[in-house]
């Protein structure tokens, strides 16, 4: 009889040391092991910097801005990496590509010209004038671009 009383204690107790067991499993899993939410990463190309920004943060992302030349308005976004539709944990970057507004103006051609009328016809279109490099080229007659 002691026999069969101490074996249903022995089963006592060690299902309460597995249910104690598990319980710490499943706590230490959420507290240190639990995945992120995952989002789905919005259209954000075409917008108002602001509002994408907005929208993103509260999804949990981190923003990073990338100004860029363009000649569209000034803080609308150009591109963004990773693209819509991909999947991001949270806190994860999402990269946006921004304009700094602006115009942009064809460079002149001006292949073939002297240095000087080069020069002078860079100027007349409003750019500034940078290093000039000279190089020999058999192909090309001394002195022009």
């Amino acid at each position: 009889m002691k026999s069969r009383q101490g074996g249903i204690f022995s089963l006592g107790i060690l299902l309460f040391v597995l249910v104690l067991v598990s319980s710490g499993i499943i706590v230490m899993y959420s507290i240190f092991l639990k995945p992120e939410a995952i989002s789905a990463v919005p259209q954000l190309t075409g917008r108002v910097l602001s509002d994408a920004v907005t929208e993103a943060e509260n999804l949990g992302l981190v923003v990073q801005v990338e100004p860029v030349a363009s000649s569209l308005p000034e803080n609308r976004i150009l591109a963004q990496s990773p693209e819509s539709g991909a999947t991001l944990r949270k806190g994860q970057v999402i990269v946006l590509q921004v304009s700094r507004g602006g115009e942009l103006h064809a460079v002149p051609d001006v292949r073939g010209q002297t240095l000087a009328k080069a020069q002078t016809t860079i100027k007349e279109q409003g750019f500034s004038l940078g290093d000039v490099i000279k190089i020999r080229d058999a192909k090309a007659s001394a002195g022009s671009v």
